[in-house]
């Protein structure tokens, strides 16, 4: 029998595996809290041995780094250090950065090289005009073009003696939207593993991390959401993980339709314009789950051949994509390992 803990608005979905004839299984401890504009669960199997307590202790902590991410990666936070980095474009003061921010910025860049660009944190100008974040507006194609140059990593002007950042043109804009919640939930797993912690999974529901089986040595199932649920309810299929990030980018997190087209949130920094090349991305790897984040958003931005080739090459890295039209795409060390799978997205 499979349980849906609990449904949200978003791409992945935590699922529960209730086996008729075995022992009653342990139950976790688990909390919730409304952070980065989500709802972020850590669940934790971890035996008694460490006490009530301590786990609680733990749960608590972790929450307050996901808490300090957000302080450092809120653009429209005035007093969070990208938007100290913001206020000085275009000006010859860089910015001294904490080495949380500069490992963000460089794992940014390193998913920026890897897709061709299509990840790219200095989107800032973008993100702003076409206003996501407030109800959304289609941009005229002049604004959309002036924009744009703004946009482009290259920009950006490091000093790695001094550890610090600058952006080079006057009204350029980060935005980490599409790495935040991966570092918090990278945070959050290393604050958990610190206080002894061993079996436990974070999630903000479109990115997740586990750390160790649950009890039993059972997998987590996780389970990936149709990108059309009106035509392809439920989920594509499930995902069993013991160690390791999954990260989901779709095109209906977020849109509106003007004139019978989608407008998605996932910009291309080239073009300026919505990606439209995939209904969504999962990514499943060993690596941090900023990493995963960083990489399905970019890779929604490239042809899906290229997306294809570029997941083949890349060690402990495996995905599930949906191309525009609902045909499924999964990688080689992946086929065979997803659970209850559908053969397309009707939309």
């Amino acid at each position: 029998m499979v349980i849906i803990l609990k449904r949200y608005q978003a791409i992945i979905l935590l699922i529960s595996l209730t086996v008729f004839g075995c022992q009653k299984q342990p139950s976790p401890l688990v909390k919730r809290q409304f952070l980065m504009d989500t709802v972020i669960t850590i669940k934790s199997y971890d035996n008694d041995d460490l006490g009530q307590k301590t786990k609680e202790a733990a749960l608590k902590g972790a929450f307050s780094k996901i808490k300090s991410v957000e302080r450092r990666l809120n653009v429209f936070d005035e007093h969070s250090e990208t938007a100290k980095i913001n206020r000085r474009a275009g000006s010859l003061k860089a910015t001294t950065v904490s080495t949380e921010m500069w490992d963000t910025i460089f794992t940014s860049k390193q998913v920026w090289e890897l897709t061709d660009n299509n990840f790219d944190p200095t989107i800032g100008p973008l993100t702003s005009l076409w206003q996501f974040d407030k109800g959304s507006r289609l941009p005229k194609k002049s604004e959309i073009n002036e924009k744009t140059k703004l946009v482009g990593f290259e920009k950006i002007v490091f000093n790695r003696q001094m550890r610090s950042v600058r952006l080079s043109e006057e009204n350029m804009r980060l935005d980490f939207g599409g790495i935040a919640k991966g570092i918090a939930i990278d945070d959050a797993a290393k604050e958990l593993s610190r206080r002894g912690l061993k079996r436990f999974l974070v999630t903000s529901v479109s990115s997740t991390k586990a750390e160790g089986p649950k009890a039993q040595n059972r997998p987590w199932l996780i389970g990936i959401q149709s990108p059309r649920p009106k035509k392809t309810p439920g989920l594509l299929g499930i995902i069993e993980l013991r160690r390791g990030s999954i990260s989901t980018t779709g095109d209906y997190q977020q849109f509106f339709t003007e004139n019978g087209r989608r407008y998605s949130h996932i910009l291309n920094p080239k073009s300026g314009f919505p990606a439209n090349n995939f209904m969504s991305v999962t990514i499943v790897t060993k690596r941090s789950a900023a990493f995963a984040d960083a990489l399905s958003t970019g890779i929604a931005g490239l042809p899906p051949r290229e997306a294809q080739d570029l997941v083949e090459r890349l060690p402990r890295v495996d995905a599930v994509l949906v191309d525009t039209r609902g045909k499924i795409w999964i990688s080689s060390n992946l086929r065979g390992k997803v659970r209850d799978l559908v053969s397309r997205v009707e939309y």
